[in-house]
């Protein structure tokens, strides 16, 4: 037996490659000599005993071949024995232990090593770890799947898009097709309009979207002077706000930040700062209110850095002037004067807005903080943006929401210019990473918050975006710099922040989805009107409903830790009116988190519902779907309404608070335009009882800042109007009219549609008692004269009424979620948990319906 080791070039053959006679290259590493394994090493293998693989070309000189898989892995001859040298066995991976001591492992599990030490072993016992060749193939499967389904996905969104027809062609000397900018929209798209309306100053018209409150203000205004015959502006559904009165924030005579550098408590200077003690009053304000919901600064590097700028004069301590303290203390003042009760003297009406409002308080900070922010336009830093953040958030606490709206603009740019849109490096420390997170989402969601009150584009887009959200782990939360614990294992201080953020990004999702189908729609045929088309009300609604599934996604991420519970085994973050039950024992920051999450969904899902409140004077086809998504605006407003009178009556957790003030205005809109759309409805009771709730709600806040107590005055005002409707329809039936019952037909019945509909008989807790309690039927049936107009004179008449004998109030709780299904032949009826409510309630046996009844009910 033999085998072949290499020839050592030294030995027999030069360093260099060399030819024979007939050309063959002839290199020293392809020069070896046979061995034998046994015996005399002078027999030497002749040519005809190798086999074919290892001979040269026929006639020339042989080249033999060597077998490396004799030899070992070293490279030396086996043993002169003639026992082959045992291959080693080779891991693929050594375990975590043997590779941190670079020591032999195997493929036991667990390996030798670890067995004899007595430890744990991460081998798996697997070879994870594929060759080239498989990982090549992997990534060519996978980038051939994704492809797949990018096709896949491009196919649906051409699916979904309008179809067009082409238009006219243009001439040669424009760009081509795909280079044009406005070929797409040249005259060929129609969107939903907005309108053009005057909130602030009657002479000014702004524009807003059609799905936005002041769209919707503003067909409520026009629709009322329609009614009743008396014009009004869309300015009187206002109330009195500074941005009213003041054409900007005014300035006290600021000029340079030179002037302003002087803090005194003696208001020497041009306007007066406040002294080293009562800075420090009002900072102690912000750690528990804006700071758990803006948490976009470090508080032990903001405390020091406030420190540091105190200096001790003659005339007592001193602060240098500092962007990012003078807006946080502008925002402490503006809430701290908030939370304290307003004492007006002499004749001075509470609504009555003044330099002295605590709206527009700590102006002097808003002003020195604005001047030295010009100062960084071209250079603008971390600090820059987060001052920007917070000055938007106090103009538009001071009713300016267009200057606040253009603020947030310019912090979105900064945004940018800082690359916060990116995700950040991995080398950057966790605490700056998690930091710079925070900040952009707190953009993004107060942006999106703007857009969607003023119905406006939104400027930032998620195709721009590659960072995650912030964490809101344990750890993270320490990092931040504050000293909050949450008694809740499921949640720390930054959770609120997290799911904010995710709320608005569903929010968007589900508002830019309504929004291309109804651009869809718009398109299918020539001057197609939401409000005069009920088949087009009914499409919309039905496709709403069908989008608001991830917000019950939403409501299970949301931890325990962040609900409020309610008495008497009701859900949070329903449209049910059981009463609060707040952990007074929890942190103050908790509690508001909590109760500001709850607002801000009712709020959200109220902005969804609220373009189906149509105003109309004539009749129309039955729209049951449209109807129940109406009806589900009011579930909103009212509990809304509801969550805030129980805390503002009880607690002192949101006194002061404009956030909570704007979501009571909004849902109070909602509930009266719904009595002006829907003023016989089955729920038009509770509307109007909820209203009398609104006021005392707004009393309260009145005495916090004049723009409550003003709005005090526009409500009084509205329901006077509403109640005059009302009355218009009562006192236009007619007795043959109303004993007509037999003939009842369904299309009249606002809202009412087994598909949405839900009993609820639960009565409320004494606590939300006041203007929330439900209606319950008077047993009969009503049927009225169609609703006429005339050119002299546009008075409403009645629509149909329907009220079963003792049947509760019909709560038309998230209709896209409740279904029915008859029960039994005695046509009982159980309506399944409403997924928003978790609504369950089974008719009994001395409320049924009789069989004959349905026909009617239902329209059959």
């Amino acid at each position: 037996m033999y085998t072949f080791v290499p020839v050592q070039p030294n030995q027999h053959h030069p360093p260099e490659a060399s030819s024979n006679q007939d050309g063959v290259e002839n290199s020293p590493a392809s020069a070896v000599r046979a061995i034998p394994s046994s015996g005399s090493s002078n027999n030497a293998i002749s040519s005809t005993d190798a086999s074919p693989s290892s001979a040269g070309i026929a006639g020339k000189q042989q080249r033999p071949v060597s077998s490396r898989k004799t030899q070992g892995k070293s490279g030396r001859p086996p043993s002169p024995t003639g026992t082959p040298r045992p291959k080693r066995v080779q891991v693929a991976r050594a375990c975590d232990y043997c590779r941190v001591h670079r020591i032999k492992c195997d493929d036991s599990q667990p390996c030798h090593n670890c067995l004899a030490r007595g430890g744990q072993c991460s081998n798996s016992g697997r070879n994870d770890v594929p060759s080239l060749s498989h990982a090549t193939r992997e990534i060519e499967r996978l980038r051939a799947q994704v492809k797949e389904l990018e096709d896949k996905l491009h196919a649906q969104s051409l699916q979904l898009a309008p179809s067009i027809s082409p238009g006219p062609s243009i001439a040669s000397t424009s760009l081509p097709s795909s280079l044009d900018p406005l070929e797409e929209h040249r005259g060929k798209s129609k969107q939903w309009d907005g309108l053009w309306a005057s909130s602030v100053c009657p002479s000014m018209s702004q524009f807003y979207g059609p799905a936005s409150s002041f769209a919707f203000m503003s067909r409520l205004s026009k629709f009322i002077g329609l009614t009743l015959q008396q014009p009004i502006h869309d300015s009187s559904l206002h109330p009195n706000t500074p941005c009213r009165v003041f054409p900007s924030l005014p300035d006290l005579g600021v000029d340079t930040p030179d002037t302003a550098s002087t803090s005194t408590d003696s208001g020497s200077g041009p306007f007066e700062f406040l002294s080293r003690a009562q800075e420090d009053y009002f900072l102690g304000l912000f750690w528990q209110t804006y700071y758990c919901f803006v948490p976009i600064i470090n508080e032990q590097e903001f405390r020091k850095h406030y420190e540091s700028l105190w200096t001790n004069t003659q005339f007592g301590p001193n602060r240098r002037p500092s962007p990012l303290v003078d807006i946080v203390m502008a925002l402490c003042v503006q809430y701290g004067m908030s939370f304290l009760p307003r004492v007006r003297g002499g004749r001075s009406s509470k609504a009555d807005v003044d330099g002295s409002d605590p709206s527009i308080a700590g102006r002097n900070y808003y002003h020195r903080c604005h001047m030295q922010l010009l100062l960084e336009s071209e250079n603008p830093s971390m600090v820059t943006l987060q001052c920007h953040v917070y000055a938007a958030i106090y103009l538009r606490n001071a009713s300016f929401v267009n200057t606040a709206h253009n603020q947030l603009a310019l912090a979105l740019r900064i945004a940018h210019l800082l690359g916060l849109h990116q995700r950040p490096a991995d080398d950057m420390p966790e605490d700056q990473r998690q930091l710079r997170l925070r900040v952009w989402w707190i953009i993004y969601s107060l942006e999106s918050k703007a857009c969607i009150s003023l119905g406006r584009p939104w400027h930032a887009h998620m195709q721009h975006v590659s960072c995650g959200l912030p964490s809101d782990s344990t750890l993270v939360a320490q990092m931040s710099g504050s000293n909050f614990v949450s008694p809740r294992e499921d949640a720390t201080w930054l959770s609120y922040h997290l799911h904010s953020v995710k709320l608005y990004l569903v929010a968007r999702a589900i508002q830019n989805a309504f929004a291309a189908k109804m651009t869809e729609m718009i398109n299918s045929s020539e001057d197609r009107d939401f409000y005069s088309d009920a088949a087009f009300q009914e499409t919309m609604a039905e496709f709403l409903s069908r989008s608001l599934h991830p917000l019950r996604s939403w409501i299970e991420e949301v931890p325990d830790g962040l609900k409020t519970e309610r008495r008497g085994g009701g859900e949070p973050f329903s449209t049910g009116r059981s009463a609060l039950d707040v952990d007074s024992f929890a942190p103050i920051w908790l509690q508001r988190q909590r109760l500001m999450l709850e607002l801000l969904y009712h709020d959200i899902c109220m902005s969804f519902y609220r373009p189906f409140i149509r105003f109309s004077s004539s009749p129309g086809p039955s729209t049951p779907i449209a109807d129940g998504h109406a009806i589900s605006c009011l579930n909103h407003a009212i509990a809304i309404t509801g969550t805030l009178y129980h805390v503002l009556t009880e607690y002192d957790i949101l006194n002061g608070s404009h956030d909570a003030y704007k979501y009571q205005w909004d849902a109070a809109m909602s509930i009266i335009g719904f009595l002006f759309g829907f003023p016989v409805c089955a729920n038009a009771q509770s509307a109007r009882r909820a209203m009398e709730t609104v006021l005392s709600i707004f009393d309260i806040f009145g005495n916090n800042f004049a723009v409550a107590a003003s709005a005090v005055n526009v409500m009084r005002d509205l329901i006077a109007k509403s109640d005059l409707v009302i009355e218009r329809f009562r006192t236009g039936m007619m007795p043959a009219q109303r004993s007509s019952a037999s003939s009842l037909s369904a299309g009249g019945i606002p809202g009412l549609s087994m598909q949405n509909a839900s009993f609820s008989g639960r009565r409320v807790s004494e606590g939300m008692s006041l203007g929330l309690t439900q209606s319950h039927g008077n047993g009969s049936i009503q049927k009225h004269a169609p609703r006429t107009t005339s050119s002299a004179q546009h008075a409403l008449t009645p629509a149909a009424v329907f009220t079963p004998p003792m049947m509760p109030q019909l709560n038309y709780s998230e209709p896209s979620t409740t279904t029915s299904t008859p029960s039994n032949s005695s046509m009982g009826f159980r309506f399944p948990s409403d997924l928003y409510s978790n609504f369950d309630t089974l008719r009994n046996e001395s409320t049924n319906i009789s069989a004959d009844m349905w026909p009617e009910i239902i329209g059959a």
